[in-house]
């Protein structure tokens, strides 16, 4: 069966508590990587030294890596994303940069239990998609672009973000808000 529309977004607050029952590194890099970047959870997985381009601050994946396999995908990195990524181009010179406690690339398995341990102490089972998502929708609240926002997600055009990524109907507030706009009130 089709899996279903991913529709969790983790808030500013929720963030922070996730990152304070984080206690080991290697976990929490790939969740302070992925918040600050919104890269998709593959690319995570697979980007190695030769894709980091420190000079430009980003991860360039080749074609045969991207998803589509028809033009190449660019991870722009924040600071804290850069960071990062610095860090762990010493500590992992060759292979994937984001590993576990024991050095080995990440399991998607090993992930979904951290995640269903997170549940236990937070209430809610979050996984990386959910900060992908929140990644995209947030720009789109601030007013970035969808043409942007579309770009640094990774897709060619706005139609994926219009259709599965911005959960502006889950913000009334912002619809309100922007309704009034619409009006010129």
């Amino acid at each position: 069966p089709q899996q279903g529309r991913r529709e969790l977004l983790v808030s500013k607050e929720a963030y922070q508590k996730v990152l304070d029952h984080v206690k080991d590194q290697p976990f929490r890099d790939l969740l302070e990587t992925i918040w600050e970047t919104g890269c998709r959870p593959s690319e995570i997985f697979t980007v190695t030294a030769p894709y980091v381009d420190l000079s430009e601050g980003r991860w360039v994946f080749p074609i045969r890596l991207s998803k589509g396999k028809k033009v190449q995908r660019v991870v722009y990195l924040t600071d804290k994303a850069l960071s990062i990524t610095r860090r762990l181009l010493v500590k992992h010179p060759g292979g994937p940069l984001c590993r576990n406690q024991d050095g080995e690339p990440w399991k998607r398995a090993a992930i979904n239990c951290r995640f269903l341990r997170l549940k236990a102490k937070l209430g809610v089972k979050y996984n990386l998609y959910s900060f992908r998502h929140t990644y995209v929708t947030n720009p789109l609240i601030r007013g970035l672009d969808g043409v942007t926002v579309s770009l640094l997600a990774g897709h060619r055009d706005t139609s994926m973000i219009a259709r599965f990524y911005s959960h502006l109907d889950q913000r009334p507030g912002f619809l309100r808000e922007a309704a009034k706009r619409a009006k010129g009130a």
